[in-house]
């Protein structure tokens, strides 16, 4: 899962040519394919020391989003920012949406899993997770986004608590 994160980090920066292209009426920038083979890369498996059923919720929540989930939140970043400089106020409402609803899903699946797991750490670190992309996603934090730096200092709290649910699990 950090190595998915990282790739949404480094896909901010790489998309920032991808999305400059001003010649449409909406943005879609397209990582690179050097970014997405990088999400492929395996998680660690989680670690014996877990309580409970905490193996099973590190597995989940370290596989939960996958490449395809990764590139579409790249890509409505980089929406979101070209519309915003397009001044699109359709493609940009768009974006910010499909931004809300895969955060919101994350969200919701770290939730249940916090709701279900034994180790009361593993617990905390999942909450934390949720509560950054929901953070990440409010309508404030996405008001602010306006440059690639923008929306990676936005996903940096995300970045952090992902590195924590790796730390708990391995």
């Amino acid at each position: 899962m950090r190595k998915i994160m990282s790739v949404l980090g480094v896909a901010l920066v790489l998309g920032a040519a991808a999305c400059s292209d001003k010649t449409g009426d909406t943005a879609t920038g397209a990582p690179s394919a050097a970014v997405t083979s990088a999400a492929a890369v395996a998680s660690p498996s989680p670690s014996a020391k877990l309580v409970g059923n905490g193996k099973e919720i590190c597995t989940a929540a370290m596989t939960m989003v996958n490449t395809a989930d990764v590139d579409s939140f790249t890509k409505q970043f980089g929406a979101l920012i070209t519309a915003r400089q397009l001044k699109n106020a359709a493609a940009e409402a768009t974006a910010k949406k499909a931004i809300q609803d895969q955060a919101a899903r994350w969200s919701q699946q770290l939730n249940e899993f916090q709701g279900r797991a034994d180790d009361p750490a593993l617990r905390t670190t999942l909450g934390t997770l949720a509560s950054a992309l929901t953070k990440a996603s409010a309508d404030d934090s996405l008001a602010g986004v306006k440059t690639f730096e923008d929306a990676a200092r936005v996903v940096s709290p995300v970045g952090s608590a992902v590195d924590a649910l790796q730390k708990a699990c391995v």
